[in-house]
């Protein structure tokens, strides 16, 4: 006869529940969260059972006896390994329910929640979390306490022994509602899981990669336990997880998509593990190293941990060559700064490794068509407590330049130390942010204000005026403008007049430059895109207002060029199969124009020259500054090298087609 695969039992009772859980039959499994509800809440479940209202069905999955080793430790639990049993029950549905009842029951602290407290309170007949002793309020944990019921019970006074016993036998005889599965292997427990679980806390992709990959010889979740903890250490701060699996993703798989990571088998993490964690290891070194990332949370994106780990990982964990170096240095500063991971981050690991890393194996020069848009402007309002991958490319920046003490020069020790309390309010600010609140400043959290200073140092500057403690320190060491340039603070008036906004702009301008030295190219700066937009869009105005009012109503046909019909017509056929349900009105000659090319306006204004020769006296200075604004609008709309002249030349074309355009 086939056994029942599915039992649902409703006459278990919390006693047997509390057994099984102190004697190791069950068990939580290592998917689950560490997870436990607060006091209040617990002693509203107790108050449920006290009343005999439902409190919920609990999911149990009874595994085969290979899953004996996949629980979850707790340490203050302190309940034994399961050793005896053909077979385990995880809870897959009801943890947080159970464990606080044990954790009651038992009268423990869990995650520094003193379960002890709470209460029977036999005059008002609920629970209580207690303040303070009290004669009528009897603690859970003594109540079911095999050896204390009785003697507790003997002790009371005459009108409390009715409901404490009440309470109690209630308790004894409440019946639990059971689902529990049977021979189901862990890739179906981990289905029944997500699907009963879709109104509660989901699981994250560690948690579901982590048991699909659990195999009796190796635990991913105890892994990486042990790999955060050796660079907690190492004092490079905690590594987050996902970061390790789309390592191990990238570097097993070739991807980091989910769906690729859930198809990760157990034997092939374990073979690979060792040498992904020497890769990232290496990878870390050289973020350190290299690129000022000091530590875990200075990179402004966790997963160029990953990528850069798949690169060492493909290259058999040799150190990079000079060029390979070159090439990764472009990658991150032109990655952070042109926010290249802020969305759909798994679709770019996967561009990336292959059209980044792979292309390095290659020892060929990476595409890197990461366009970058920053101005000292936004350098200045940039928050330090707001995470963002300019922040955190500032703070690599200012590891670079290996910041020394205001004081004595000496180079300051960027450990996990200083770097850990970044965002501490009363820290690293050159313009002390009490003394900005005192004289009721603003923005005394910018970036701009921002500075790596030794604890003891923050403690001498204290709140006061820069023009003093400026002041002082450069008397006492002689190189104190060199050591004000390892911090990018410049020095002028406007330190020694404690003028905040203007310090701000200097500083911002500052930092602004030294990250295109870092990115190696010219930024756009912002505003710079819609400025173009507007010139072309007011080119189209202007062009289509003096053909109109020369060549009348129909000057499309009669005005423009013929090769550039065909190409508009081209152009507006695909746009209409593209987006089939926008209205379009292609007779409207407005409309057509928007279809135009930077130098199909110069080409209809010279093919006009009779209705435009009042106003463009010149056609060969119009052509020039065409060009040039064409190679300015081309190097943003299309990230293209932006040089120094190309941005000039760009800006002085832009002003000069303004003076005739921006009154159509």
């Amino acid at each position: 006869m086939e056994t029942q695969k599915i039992k649902v039992r409703g006459d278990i009772k919390l006693p047997d529940v509390i057994k099984d859980l102190s004697c190791g039959k069950l068990k939580i499994p290592s998917f689950q969260r560490n997870y436990v509800w607060e006091k209040t809440r617990v002693r509203d479940l107790l108050d449920s059972i006290y009343k005999e209202f439902p409190i919920g069905t609990f999911f149990i999955w009874n595994a085969p006896s290979k899953y004996k080793k996949f629980f979850k430790e707790i340490k203050e639990l302190k309940l034994p390994r399961p050793h005896s049993y053909e077979t385990i029950d995880f809870i897959l549905d009801g943890q947080q329910r159970i464990v606080s009842l044990y954790a009651v029951i038992k009268g423990i602290t869990l995650e520094k929640k003193d379960y002890s407290q709470i209460c029977f309170d036999l005059e008002r007949k609920e629970f209580v979390i207690r303040a303070r002793p009290s004669s009528h309020q009897i603690p859970v944990y003594k109540m079911f306490d095999e050896e204390n019921p009785f003697k507790i019970y003997e002790q009371l006074r005459h009108e409390h022994r009715e409901p404490y016993s009440n309470c109690y036998n209630i308790f004894k005889t409440y019946p639990f509602s059971v689902v529990t599965v049977i021979e189901k292997d862990l890739p179906d427990a981990i289905k029944i899981f997500e699907r009963i679980n879709q109104g509660g806390k989901k699981l994250s992709l560690f948690d579901l990669v982590s048991a699909s990959t659990w195999s009796v010889d190796f635990d991913l979740r105890q892994k990486y336990d042990e790999l955060k903890k050796d660079f907690v250490e190492k004092g490079y701060g905690t590594i987050s997880p996902e970061s390790v699996l789309f390592a191990l993703g990238l570097c097993i798989k070739g991807h980091a998509k989910n769906k690729n990571l859930l198809e990760m088998k157990s034997g092939e993490v374990k073979d690979a593990w060792g040498d992904v964690v020497e890769s990232m290891n290496l990878a870390v070194d050289y973020l350190s190293n290299n690129q000022g990332v000091k530590i875990f949370a200075f990179l402004p994106y966790p997963v160029m941990l990953p990528l850069l780990t798949y690169l060492y990982y493909q290259n058999n964990k040799k150190s990079l060559t000079k060029s390979q170096s070159e090439y990764i240095h472009k990658w991150f500063w032109k990655s952070a700064l042109g926010e290249r991971y802020a969305s759909t981050v798994q679709s770019y690991l996967e561009e990336d490794r292959k059209k980044v890393m792979d292309r390095i194996l290659q020892k060929k020069e990476p595409k890197l068509p990461f366009p970058i848009t920053l101005s000292p402007e936004k350098i200045k309002e940039s928050r330090l407590g707001v995470k963002s991958a300019l922040r955190n490319s500032f703070f690599c920046l200012l590891a670079l330049k290996e910041p020394r003490n205001f004081k004595n020069g000496e180079k300051i020790t960027l450990d996990n130390n200083i770097c850990s309390k970044f965002n501490d309010s009363n820290k690293h600010h050159i313009f002390p942010a009490a003394y900005l609140k005192r004289n009721k400043i603003d923005n005394f959290n910018s970036l701009a204000n921002f500075c790596f200073i030794p604890s003891q140092l923050n403690k001498e500057i204290s709140d006061k005026k820069p023009s003093d403690y400026f002041s002082n320190y450069r008397k006492i060491n002689p190189d104190f403008e060199k050591t004000l340039k390892t911090h990018l603070i410049p020095f002028g008036d406007f330190i020694k007049n404690n003028n905040y906004e203007k310090f701000l702009e200097h500083r911002s301008s500052l930092i602004f430059d030294e990250l295109q030295k870092l990115a190696e190219e010219q930024f756009l700066l912002e505003g710079e895109n819609e400025a173009v937009d507007n010139l072309e869009n007011s080119l189209r105005n202007f062009i289509h207002k003096i053909l109109l009012d020369k060549a009348g109503k129909f000057y499309w046909k009669e005005s423009v060029p013929q090769d550039i019909q065909n190409i508009v017509s081209k152009k507006i056929n695909k746009h209409i199969r593209q987006y089939p349900n926008e209205n379009l009105d292609v007779d409207d000659e407005r409309v057509l124009l928007s279809f135009l090319d930077i130098m199909d306006y110069f080409k209809i204004i010279s093919s006009n020259s009779k209705y435009f020769k009042e106003i463009f006296p010149s056609m060969k200075d119009l052509e020039e500054n065409f060009k040039k604004f064409k190679e300015y609008r081309n190097a943003i709309k299309h990230n293209r090298e932006m040089t120094s002249i190309i941005r000039k030349n760009g800006e002085a074309s832009m002003e000069w087609l303004w003076g005739f355009v921006k009154n159509y």
